[in-house]
């Protein structure tokens, strides 16, 4: 789950409690998010951002990805 912001916080509080990798970025396209990333090797990625999902981030998840 990548997110920033107000929600940001029940966001990291589900991820934690469901033991699923959790990151907060300003830049979905920041090297050290798609470090994170690439080493999540994830199924689905859900953002919350008002950013374009773009470039080697679209291809990094096995299934999709949600932006919120």
């Amino acid at each position: 789950i990548l997110s920033r912001g107000e929600v940001s916080r029940r966001l990291r509080w589900i991820a934690k409690s469901r033991q699923l990798p959790y990151f907060e970025s300003a830049s979905i396209v920041a090297p050290e998010c798609l470090e994170f990333i690439r080493a999540a090797k994830p199924d689905i990625i859900v953002t919350l951002m008002h950013q374009i999902v773009k470039g080697e981030l679209l291809t990094m998840p096995s299934r999709r990805i949600i932006n919120i």
